[in-house]
């Protein structure tokens, strides 16, 4: 078995292979951005000239990200697994991180606990409809607000991940809103088309803002009816709270938010209402 930088023909490979474990969030697109800001972060696995896996390790400034771990159902238990991430690791290492990050299914846990990840705080899904409204604080964001919505989002995330908000924008701008009051950037959305949904997120609000859910239901505005799904931590609990009351809006599984090194700080903030995805935080 070899472990190899992804290339751009292997962008199917990875797409069907999260069709394979049901990520309906993770397309061909998300992988073409994470080639397009780091291709050194992306491994596919091969055996025999066979690819078998992949993976991917998101460097920010002080924090790293590991996601899309996937083994092709009939390689499973070769150890495929802990050299992809073994890979990563190393690689995040290499960049100078200081802590990194995954969130892990329930079956995956003890492994990353034996590479001395530790549990953080359950990592949350929700789907379903939202009732769209029109509020006088919300309209659709501008390129000219991305110096500010970069800092809010440092604020709120802790590290800058610029790169991924602008792209997210870049594909979806319809999806994209922000909350000004006064003429003061306050918070704001960014949506990604799913298979079968839109992932809304990320979604930052500031604390003084009374009604951070006139976002979500701005964005909701532009979606047709397609179901929205939010990823958010469990520990920001207004958020929990906000999002478990919404009609027809419903707790999906849950995923464990982990930590490899001394602060678990990154997106752990009552400004965070919802993660960009479960693959980069």
């Amino acid at each position: 078995m070899t472990i190899r930088a992804m290339r751009a023909e292997d962008l199917d490979f990875a797409a069907e292979r999260t069709v394979e474990v049901n990520w309906p969030g993770e397309t061909r697109e998300v992988f073409e951005n994470f080639l397009l800001r780091d291709p050194a972060g992306c491994f596919i696995a091969e055996s025999e000239g066979c690819r078998i896996g992949l993976c991917v390790a998101t460097a920010y400034e002080r924090s790293g990200f590991i996601g899309e771990l996937i083994v092709r159902k009939e390689t499973r238990g070769r150890g495929v697994g802990p050299r992809l991430m073994a890979e990563a690791i190393a690689y995040l290492r290499g960049r100078g991180v200081e802590n990194i990050f995954l969130d892990g299914v329930a079956r995956a846990v003890p492994f990353y606990e034996s590479l001395g990840f530790r549990p953080v705080c359950r990592s949350l899904r929700f789907l379903g409809t939202v009732e769209g409204r029109l509020s006088p604080d919300v309209r659709p964001m501008r390129k000219g607000d991305f110096p500010e919505v970069r800092r809010l989002d440092r604020q709120a995330f802790g590290d800058d991940r610029g790169f991924f908000l602008e792209r997210r924008f870049l594909l979806y701008p319809r999806f994209a809103k922000v909350l000004e009051r006064g003429g003061r950037l306050e918070g704001f959305i960014l949506g990604l088309r799913g298979r079968g949904l839109i992932s809304a997120g990320p979604w930052v609000v500031t604390p003084e803002d009374g009604d951070p859910l006139a976002l979500l239901a701005s964005l909701a505005l532009e979606t047709a009816g397609i179901p929205l799904r939010v990823g958010v931590l469990e520990i920001n609990k207004r958020a929990v709270t906000a999002l478990g009351s919404l009609p027809g809006f419903a707790p999906q599984h849950a995923s464990l938010r982990m930590v490899l090194g001394p602060s678990d700080r990154l997106g752990n903030s009552p400004l965070c209402w919802a993660v960009g995805s479960p693959a980069k935080g």
